[in-house]
């Protein structure tokens, strides 16, 4: 899997959003394959309110992470993988 560039993105109700962006390399020498990514979601705005329930605005949230990943083949019929 090695020099493979993975993207893709969801659209789902509400306005949330999904996506993931990854790279794979091979590494020959050590005889792996490293794996670099980032997974985001958006929720979209969420109204905000003060003590007493008053709309004061809307507030844009999400999450992001950053994935790092590493896989070698042990036998013919076995590989390990982490991430």
């Amino acid at each position: 899997m090695g020099g493979r560039l993975s993207f893709n993105h969801n659209f789902y109700l509400a306005g949330i959003q999904h996506g993931y962006f990854s790279y794979a390399h091979d590494i020959p020498k050590w005889g792996f394959t490293v794996q670099a990514g980032i997974q985001y979601i958006k929720y979209g705005d969420i109204k905000q309110a003060d003590e007493q329930g008053n709309i004061t605005g809307n507030v844009k949230t999400g999450e992001t992470a950053f994935t790092l990943g590493a896989a070698r083949r042990l036998t013919d019929r076995l590989h390990w993988a982490s991430i």
